[in-house]
């Protein structure tokens, strides 16, 4: 015995996502670490600072963004966090997702971005090491200080 079932092969006109859509950089799909494209602590950095910022409701209606911040170990301050950002992009609730924006574990992922890209590029954008009237800084390879340049520098 067979059913016959109308499956349609087409897309809707008029689309209702339920994230309502991707940022101008999209994040890296999970589970493509064999070809190259691994979720990484870096990459999300990296894409985080590539936003425009005025546009941070799309950026984390991102499925893969989403996924990132459920599972990443780096930043796991922000999963019992992510229910709420999940439910307010669903909502397009963008007051929500701004209020999300601004607690304390956001806040400390931001650091720790921002230090990503300090170390691993150079500075970011609006930051300078330069103190007028004095020699550059230097930062430490082994922590997090930056230093001036009559201090030492370690081998």
């Amino acid at each position: 015995l067979f059913r016959s079932i109308d499956l349609p092969a087409a897309f809707p006109q008029d689309p209702d996502p339920l994230l309502p859509g991707s940022s101008a950089e999209p994040f890296v799909v999970e589970n493509r670490a064999d070809i190259g494209d691994a979720q990484t602590f870096e990459h999300f950095a990296d894409n985080m600072e590539k936003q425009p910022k005025d546009q941070f409701m799309t950026t984390m209606a991102d499925f893969h963004v989403l996924f990132f911040l459920a599972t990443c170990e780096t930043i796991d301050i922000l999963q019992p966090l992510v229910p709420l950002l999940c439910e307010a992009t669903c909502k397009r609730d963008t007051s929500a997702v701004l209020q999300w924006k601004e607690s304390e574990e956001w806040k400390t992922a931001e650091v720790l971005m921002e230090h990503y890209n300090y170390t691993g590029r150079g500075p970011p954008s609006g930051h300078s090491l330069a103190i007028p009237g004095q020699k550059s800084l230097w930062t430490c390879l082994m922590c997090t200080f930056v230093n001036k340049p009559e201090i030492g520098r370690a081998v």
